[in-house]
C-alpha cells in the first residue's frame, strides 16, 4: 500500500523532485474541492441544500469537473481549464447570490429545488394568450404554505391537514382542465366556464373542482369544460370567447366568467393599456424552456439568457408594474377597461345566441390585510376587498344593462377554512362554491 501511495504521489509531482507543472494544478483542485464540500456542508446544516435540487447538481457537476482536473493534471493545460472553468462557475453562482440580496439582482446561484418541475412545464407559450396548458398532460403537486404558513393559520387556512396533500391535475387533448370529453359528452349541452387560476382550481385536485362539482351538482345534464388558467383574466377570456368558442364544433348555451382578481393586478398602472399588453401579458408570457444544464450551471444560464434577450422578443424577466407602490384606493381607469372587457365577452356571446353569466370574485376575508398580495403589485392590502367589490358592483350593473346575468356567490358564506390563501379554494370552498351557484346557473341555462 506504501509503495502504490508513493506511485501516486510521485505521479502527481508530489516527491522529490518536485513537478510542478503537474503538482500545481493538482493542488488547486483538490483545495477548490475541499472549498466547495465545505460549502456543501454549511448549506446543508442550514436546510439550504437537498438532494435532487439543482443547487445538490450545481455542487455535484463541479465537484465531477474538479476530480477530473486533479485526475488528468499531467495535462495541465486541461486541468488548468477545467479549474478556471469551475473557478468562474462558483463565483458567478454565489456571488450573484451575494450582490441579489441588498440589491434586489437576479442570482445566477441554482435554486434549492427539485431539476425536474412538473408543474413548469404544464403551460406552454401562446402568441395571444401568451400562457395555455400544455395539453394531454397530468402532473401532481403538493401543497406547500412554506414561509406562509403562520399568515395561513392566521387568516383561517386549515394549514395542519392541507400541508403536503397531494393535488392532481389533468390536462385533456383540447388543453383544457378536466378529463377526455366522450361522445356522450359532447351530446350533452355545453356551458363553457372561464376565468383564472380560481376558475383552473389550482389548489384542488382532480375530481374536486368546482367546475366538476357544478357538473354534478346539475345532476350532469350539462358537459362543462374548464377553460380556466393560471394567471388569465378578462383580456384572455375575450380573446378565448372570440376565436376559441368553436373549440369543439358546437358552441355552449352557456358561458359562466369567474372575474376580478387577476384583472385587479393591473390597478394604479400608469398609463394603463386596454389589452393590459404593456404589463400583465408580459409577465404572462411563457418562454421555451431553458437549455436543460443551465439549470445547474450559472455561466450556461447567463449564456442563454443573453441568447435569449438578443432573439427572443419576450422579456428576460417580468416588468416592473408602471407606477409607484402602493397607491391607495380604487382604480377608476381601470374599472372603465374592465367594464369594455364585460361588455365585449356578453356582446360576443349575445351575437351567437349564448347566455353569459359573471360570477363576482370571493376571497378569504380573514387574510390579515397588513400582507400585500404578491400578485397585486400596486394594490395595498386593505384595497383588496374595495376593488374586489367594485369589480362585483360593475359585473352586477353591466350584466343588468346589456342582458347577461350576475351571481354573486356571497362572501359570507365563506370562511377561512375554505381557502388555501387569499383567494384559491380548498376542496370544501370549491363544493360550497358550486353548491351556491348551481341552481342559478341551472335555472339560467335551461
Amino acid at each position: 500500500m506504501r509503495t502504490s501511495w508513493t506511485e501516486v504521489r510521485k505521479f502527481y509531482g508530489l516527491l522529490p523532485p518536485f513537478d510542478f507543472r503537474t503538482a500545481i494544478p493538482f493542488l488547486l483542485s483538490v483545495c477548490l474541492l475541499g472549498v466547495i464540500l465545505l460549502i456543501c456542508a454549511f448549506l446543508f446544516l442550514r436546510g439550504d441544500l437537498n438532494f435532487g435540487t439543482a443547487r445538490f447538481y450545481f455542487f455535484l457537476y463541479l465537484a465531477f469537473l474538479l476530480a477530473i482536473g486533479a485526475a488528468f493534471s499531467r495535462a495541465s493545460k486541461l486541468s488548468y481549464v477545467i479549474l478556471l472553468w469551475c473557478t468562474i462557475e462558483l463565483g458567478l453562482g454565489l456571488g450573484s447570490n451575494i450582490v441579489s440580496g441588498p440589491r434586489g439582482y437576479y442570482s445566477l446561484f441554482p435554486q434549492n429545488v427539485p431539476v425536474y418541475d412538473p408543474s413548469f412545464r404544464a403551460y406552454l407559450y401562446h402568441p395571444l394568450l401568451q400562457s395555455v396548458p400544455r395539453p394531454n398532460y397530468t402532473y401532481t403537486d403538493h401543497l406547500d404554505f412554506g414561509d406562509m404558513a403562520d399568515t395561513a393559520k392566521a387568516a383561517g387556512v386549515d394549514v395542519a391537514s392541507l400541508q403536503g396533500q397531494e393535488i392532481r391535475l389533468v390536462h385533456n387533448s383540447l388543453g383544457l382542465r378536466g378529463k377526455e370529453l366522450t361522445a356522450d359528452d359532447l351530446a350533452k349541452p355545453l356551458i363553457f366556464a372561464y376565468g383564472g387560476s380560481t376558475t383552473y382550481d389550482a389548489a384542488v385536485t382532480q375530481g374536486a373542482t368546482w367546475v366538476e362539482r357544478l357538473q354534478s351538482d346539475l345532476e350532469n345534464k350539462y358537459a362543462i369544460l374548464n377553460w380556466g388558467a393560471d394567471g388569465h383574466n378578462t383580456v384572455g377570456d375575450v380573446l378565448k370567447t372570440a376565436f376559441y368558442q368553436n373549440i369543439v364544433g358546437k358552441k355552449p348555451v352557456c358561458a359562466v366568467y369567474y372575474e376580478g382578481w387577476n384583472d385587479m393586478a393591473e390597478a394604479h398602472i400608469k398609463n394603463l393599456d386596454s389589452g393590459y399588453a404593456d404589463f400583465y401579458l408580459l409577465r404572462l408570457a411563457r418562454r421555451r424552456d431553458p437549455l436543460f444544464l443551465a439549470q445547474f450551471s450559472p455561466l450556461l444560464l447567463l449564456t442563454n439568457a443573453l441568447a435569449l434577450r438578443r432573439f427572443d422578443s419576450i422579456p428576460l424577466l417580468p416588468p416592473k408594474p408602471l407606477g409607484q407602490s402602493p397607491v391607495a384606493g380604487r382604480d377608476e381607469r381601470l374599472e372603465a377597461v374592465f367594464t369594455e372587457h364585460i361588455k365585449t365577452i356578453a356582446a360576443i356571446n349575445k351575437a351567437r345566441g349564448v347566455k353569459t353569466i359573471f360570477i363576482g370574485q370571493i376571497y378569504n376575508r380573514s387574510w390579515p390585510p397588513n400582507v400585500p398580495a404578491w400578485f397585486l403589485p400596486l394594490v395595498r392590502g386593505q384595497d383588496i376587498p374595495l376593488l374586489v367589490e367594485r369589480f362585483k358592483s360593475i359585473m352586477k350593473d353591466t350584466a343588468a344593462s346589456i342582458g347577461a346575468t350576475y351571481i354573486d356567490a356571497g362572501i359570507a358564506n365563506f370562511r377561512g377554512s375554505d381557502f388555501v390563501d387569499e383567494v384559491h379554494f380548498a376542496a370544501r370552498g370549491s363544493r360550497k362554491f358550486a353548491a351556491l351557484v348551481s341552481k342559478q346557473i341551472g335555472d339560467y341555462c335551461k
